[in-house]
């Protein structure tokens, strides 16, 4: 499972950006730090330190729940993006390890859905994401074999009940 963040235009067709749970939390954590604070000394992240206590515009989604919650408006949607392309800008400049180059990446993602939001004048959505897994017939190098039916003994329900009998 994972988190979406779209915009909140009703157009599937719309661009969105993903994470798993755990990246989304690097994400942040990385973002917070760039920021010069420590996300999980933050109040509602285990820490006890009010959210008053740091100035960023990230803060709308930093301190957002994974999944639901309010929708971020499209000024909230400005105020990041302004900071989170300045942080990208800079970042990319230096270089970095593959986690950095992936959160880069990340961010310009995320950046298009804002810059959506914005133009289209529509909130940023947050949406859990199902699990997705692949049939155990596509999984490769395992072999799949139907297992013997049998007829449990005194059993008349489910499907039990209604198999050919063994011969």
């Amino acid at each position: 499972m994972g988190l979406v963040l779209f915009p909140g235009d009703a157009d599937n067709s719309s661009p969105d950006v993903s994470w798993s749970y755990s990246g989304f939390a690097a994400f942040r954590r990385r973002l917070a730090e760039t920021e010069g604070f420590v996300l999980s000394e933050m109040s509602g992240f285990g820490g006890e330190r009010p959210w008053r206590d740091v100035s960023t515009a990230l803060e709308p989604l930093l301190d957002h729940p994974d999944d639901g919650g309010d929708d971020l408006s499209p000024v909230e949607c400005a105020s990041i993006l302004v900071r989170l392309e300045a942080i990208t800008n800079r970042r990319a400049a230096e270089g970095g390890d593959q986690l950095l180059q992936q959160h880069i990446e990340d961010a310009r993602q995320l950046a298009g859905v804002l810059r959506l939001c914005i133009d289209k004048d529509v909130p940023l959505a947050f949406l859990r994401s199902p699990p997705t897994m692949e049939p155990l017939t596509r999984l490769p190098n395992v072999d799949v074999k139907p297992l013997p039916r049998r007829k449990v003994k005194g059993c008349s329900t489910c499907c039990h009940g209604s198999l050919p009998k063994e011969r």
